[in-house]
């Protein structure tokens, strides 16, 4: 087994869990850092206290303390927190510890408020007074964090520290979709909260069926389960963490007496366990169960029988149904009928969305109350792909005041989380100290102080989730953004780019990036951090030196070095391929790991790709506009890369319109006038066989050419039309064989006919030759920004894990614009039946036809539609959860393919071929060729071609470690029709050029 399946196998055993596994260490982290611990220690010393006191002074000096005298309070946890560091003796320097709360003494100057302290160190001795025992041991943890550890003993500077939290409950809560954190995980965490100062966990994994989401909510737990939660509960209490435990009945609530003596029940179960702090989730449901009317009945039944029965048990927490958003009726119903002390969740104006103080006090005018702040960062199972180890911002530090706590959703990956919980830490114990980057910055040098440099690399490219029907964005690549596009738009422009300063710096970065990993496994002194991310860090590694080889690719271009160029061009467009066939592989190993450790089916996992962003799509660009000259070389005839071509004078940002991201756009801010036109040089003359065009900032917007003529045209000059004149933010074109160089998409009329006249224009995409990519088809607003998932198998809507409606005669489907055969459809809407769901497809995009439903959500197709839609038929609205909306597609073995990616003249893009004795067409669009050039990964199989009599005629093979092979054509009767691959069943080949002479 090669290193790379081995790491990825072994990241894969230990995902979710958190695991370290002993063999995984071994073979890539090293058990020790290579530092030893006192020059460790030295360099953690250095940092700030984190969180940051709200108030502290250093007098200058230190005191040497071989050892600490103990006197006044008595609390466990702080004690065991001082042996950490100190040694405990009769001798040793006298430490006073006072705890406020409950005693007849004065509080001084320490506030009454849960977790205050302060903290004092002279000459003489020290002196830990807290509010409450989190208060002393919060004191406790900053004397460590001020404390060093020397040859002579440890040394502590003389200070003074006043110190207190600006939000009282501060935590995290685990309540994502997808691998729950495991035990070793979740102990992890708690250690990490108490040395930080956080004081809560809320207990909601979605696959823990006895936490709910399932009639087994009201079941004991199994005694293995039930004996963990008790260690669990232990290390919380050993670490000052409210364990919070909830349960989430309303997927299965019956609003009666007997279902409010069960969750009594459960709770009575709970605090025997050990538990003294619970919650009631009623997110993410629909039906019976999100009544707030029943809800708050239940609730308040709750915190009467229960809660309130409880001297020990802190105040009751409640994850409304409606936890987003601006209030409403439903906030109405909670905020004057539910208990005062019960705290409602909310996560800010919209599902994933930044916390903002004036809509935070907005609902909190609905709710009656300060609200409990549910915040999804860095929570990634709805962008499974990502790794959110970024900076952590987008909460207002005026906020703080108006909530009454405050719990992030983080990652399934708890050693990677606690990046951006390190940050959430100090951003709620004291917000106006908050800088969320010297934060984000400190953290990794404090977690990772074996390979910080590395990590920061790391995490500066692994920030952004990329598009998704939350379409919430993070920053990433901040820093050599700049850089980035200077080196692009020299290339764009055609000038020598390999001898300036943004080249050399953007070529170290790569090197940075590729060198990375190595440097994590080895010394980071964290194998379960290690086994989380391993198949982030295979792919991270494999970008850097695709990046180094397209650079590469440039300089040799540059200095003439032409066969060198080749070369490089082609290990970038190797790697590149590699990293999209890992990316899917390694996706169905975590399906599967999943599924089988949580027994659900788990297919969310559909990618792994790093630094989407900015550094991976400057890749592929780089290795876009390098390719025109090496394949003009290979080719022997002259390549133009596609560029942008335009009538108006506005250019900025024109790039945009090629950039096959759907949320960028060229924004032309000129008033748009009849006759001007959009559109693609395509460098040299092509047969033009799709066009795609995509207008408008969004798919309401005006400012697009409304009305217009699709073009084509050998010179510039002369132009045909390549289809009648249409109208739409939407143009799709299908081929009838001409060619030509240039493609544009002209004005007919000004403006909006009958209409606004004086518009912009924004062109989204612009493509040719490209497969039009299949999108979401809806007229219901909560579904718009659903996103797209097309595979080899099948199409589907990415998984939308909250309720929404779907309007009386609103529809939900998918478009394909090139077709695609279908053997069947799924769609699963967690709804009770789908008597009021009517389904359609369509052969032509145009006109529709209803397939019979199934009562399981499933349909027989068999056939090539264009279009699907499942329409709400009834007059109500439908509540429905986004679980599946899937088409199967037909499996025909051989079979002709689209060979868009394979005569683009793009060596970032290629054709996957899946190999069998069966041919596997490619078409040819230069009939009179005698011969073709195939560009490919340097694996086997044997090539035919077909001429116009129909036979296949073996014309070689394609070579084991050859890139570059040329096949002759000229026994192949003319006009040649295609090129046919074969090989062994199982094995694969990336053709990344076929060129035609």
């Amino acid at each position: 087994m090669n290193l790379i399946s081995f790491r990825s196998m072994m990241a894969v055993t230990a995902l979710g869990a958190g695991l370290a596994l002993p063999v995984f260490a071994q073979s890539s982290s090293p058990a020790s850092s290579s530092a030893p611990a006192a020059s460790r220690a030295k360099k953690t010393a250095k940092m700030p206290v984190y969180p940051i006191p709200q108030k502290m002074t250093r007098s200058g000096g230190s005191v040497t303390v071989p050892a600490l005298k103990l006197s006044g309070a008595r609390d466990e946890p702080t004690v065991n927190a001082l042996k950490s560091m100190f040694s405990i003796a009769p001798n040793g320097l006298p430490v006073q510890m006072s705890i406020i709360k409950g005693s007849k003494k004065a509080a001084g100057n320490v506030p009454q408020k849960a977790g205050a302290y302060s903290l004092s160190v002279t000459q003489q001795g020290i002196r830990m007074t807290g509010y409450d025992d989190e208060g002393l041991f919060y004191a406790a943890q900053t004397l460590l964090q001020l404390a060093e550890k020397t040859p002579s003993g440890v040394t502590v500077p003389v200070v003074e520290v006043l110190d207190w939290p600006d939000v009282p409950f501060r935590g995290t809560i685990e309540g994502f979709y997808g691998l729950p954190w495991g035990q070793e995980g979740r102990i992890s965490q708690f250690k990490f909260y108490g040395k930080y100062k956080m004081n809560t966990y809320i207990y909601g994994p979605k696959d823990d069926v006895f936490h709910g989401f399932s009639k087994r909510w009201r079941e004991p737990y199994p005694a293995d389960m039930a004996k963990d939660l008790k260690e669990l509960v232990k290390v919380a209490k050993q670490n000052k963490v409210n364990f919070v435990w909830a349960v989430h009945p309303g997927a299965d609530i019956h609003w009666g007496e007997a279902d409010r003596k069960a969750a009594v029940k459960k709770f009575e179960m709970m605090y025997d366990l050990g538990f003294r702090s619970f919650a009631v989730f009623f997110d993410d449901i629909g039906g019976e169960g999100a009544k707030p009317e029943g809800q708050v009945e239940f609730l308040n039944y709750l915190n009467k029988e229960f809660i309130h029965k409880k001297p020990d048990v802190t105040p009751l927490i409640v994850c409304p149904t409606a936890y987003s958003g601006g209030g409403g009726r439903y906030h109405e119903v909670m905020g004057e009928h539910l208990d005062k002390d019960i705290g409602i969740m909310w996560t800010g104006s919209s599902i994933v969305s930044d916390i903002r103080t004036p809509a935070l006090k907005g609902i909190n005018k609905y709710l009656q109350r300060p609200a409990f702040i549910w915040w999804n960062f860095p929570v990634t199972d709805y962008v499974r792909h990502a790794l959110f180890l970024g900076r952590t911002y987008g909460v207002d530090a005026d906020a703080m005041p108006f909530m009454q706590g405050f719990a992030s959703n983080p990652m399934d990956k708890p050693e990677a989380s606690k990046i951006s919980l390190f940050s959430v830490a100090n951003m709620t114990w004291n917000a106006k100290a908050y800088d969320s980057d010297k934060t984000w910055k400190d953290s990794i040098r404090i977690l990772f102080p074996g390979c910080a440099s590395a990590m920061q690399t790391f995490a500066d490219h692994n920030s952004d989730g990329g598009p998704s029907g939350h379409n919430y964005r993070k920053e990433e690549s901040v820093e050599i953004a700049p850089v980035v596009e200077q080196v692009l738009e020299l290339c764009r422009r055609g000038a020598k780019v390999s001898e300036s300063k943004a080249f050399d710096r953007l070529k170290a970065e790569f090197a940075k990036m590729a060198q990375a990993p190595d440097m994590i496994r080895a010394k980071s002194n964290n194998p379960a951090f290690v086994a989380e991310v391993e198949p982030w860090l295979i792919q991270f590694e494999s970008l850097g030196k695709a990046g180094m080889n397209s650079m590469q690719m440039i300089e040799a271009t540059e200095a003439g070095n032409a066969s060198g160029a080749l070369n490089y061009a082609m290990e970038a467009a190797c790697l590149l391929a590699e990293m999209q066939r890992y990316s899917k592989e390694i996706s169905k190993a975590i399906n599967k790991h999943v599924t089988e450790v949580t027994k659900k089916n788990s297919p969310w996992q559909t990618a792994v790709k790093p630094s989407e962003l900015v550094m991976a799509p400057a890749v592929r660009e780089l290795l876009d506009m390098g390719s025109t000259p090496v394949l003009s070389r290979v080719s022997g005839q002259a390549v133009g890369r596609v560029k942008p071509y335009v009538s108006t004078k506005s250019k900025g940002g024109i790039e945009k319109m090629l950039d096959d991201d759907p949320e960028s756009f060229y924004y032309c801010k000129e008033v748009q006038k009849k006759g001007d036109f959009f559109g693609v040089d395509l460098g040299a003359p092509r047969e033009i066989r799709t066009v795609s065009i995509v207008m408008g900032r969004n798919d309401s917007d005006t400012d697009a050419v409304n009305k217009g003529q699709l073009e084509v045209s050998m010179d510039g000059q002369s132009w045909s039309p390549l289809m009648p004149e249409s109208s739409g933010l939407r143009v799709e074109y299908q081929g009838n064989g001409k060619k030509g160089r240039f493609v544009r998409y002209r004005a007919t009329a000004q403006g909006v006919p009958g209409g606004k006249s004086d518009v912009w224009t924004a062109i989204r995409d612009f493509k040719v030759n490209a497969p039009a990519a299949p999108s979401v088809l809806t007229d219901a607003p909560a579904f718009k920004t659903a996103v797209v998932e097309a595979g080899d198998k099948d199409i589907s809507l990415k998984r939308i894990m909250e309720v929404h409606p779907l309007p009386p005669k609103k529809s939900l489907g998918l478009q394909i614009p090139a077709g695609a055969s279908v053997e069947s459809a799924s769609v699963n809407l967690k709804t009770p039946d789908m008597k009021w769901a009517k389904l359609y497809i369509s052969m032509d995009g145009k006109s529709w036809t209803e397939v019979p439903l199934k009562a399981d959500g499933s349909a027989e197709i068999g056939g090539v539609i264009k279009g699907i839609r499942l329409l709400n038929a009834g007059s109500s609205p439908q509540e429905v959860t986004l679980e599946e909306f899937k088409l199967n597609l037909a499996n025909k073995g051989g079979k002709s393919v689209d060979n868009g990616a394979a005569g683009d003249f793009n060596l970032a893009t290629f054709l996957p071929v899946e190999l069998s004795p069966e041919k596997v067409e490619i078409p040819c669009d230069s009939p009179r060729a005698n011969s073709a050039i195939v560009l490919s990964d340097g694996k086997e199989a044997s090539v035919l071609a077909c001429g116009a009599d129909g036979r296949w005629v073996p014309v070689g093979n394609l070579a084991k470690g050859r890139k570059v092979n040329t096949f002759s054509l000229k026994s192949v009767k003319k006009p040649v029709k295609a090129l046919g691959l074969t090989g062994k069943k199982g094995s694969s080949v990336n053709i990344f050029e076929v060129i035609w002479k």
